[in-house]
């Protein structure tokens, strides 16, 4: 059965769920960005495309495993709310 935190809490979480959605979309651009800029971000710390490619590399890897910690402590926090698809009617009925 699916439920929501709106109806299990008695609280909706419109402007937290754009919140994170806005924050992916950040994460991923970033992640995304670097490839055809390798050229010239190995240009200006002086060292070659191959070390640069590493220091992208690192960031996404330090990425992920911030996300994997990040992940577990909302899942400790989320008062022993299922949210398998979240109930958005409030929400849209809110925005009419």
């Amino acid at each position: 059965m699916l439920k929501s935190p709106s109806s299990t809490t008695g609280h909706s979480y419109p402007l937290l769920l754009g919140c994170m959605s806005f924050v992916i979309f950040l994460t991923v651009t970033a992640v995304t960005m670097m490839g055809p800029l390798l050229v010239d971000l190995s240009s200006a710390l002086g060292t070659t495309i191959p070390v640069a490619g590493q220091l992208v590399t690192i960031a996404a890897a330090t990425w992920a495993v911030i996300a994997i910690v990040a992940g577990s402590f909302s899942d400790a926090y989320a008062d022993g709310v299922d949210v398998v698809a979240p109930d958005f009617s409030k929400t849209v009925a809110a925005v009419k």
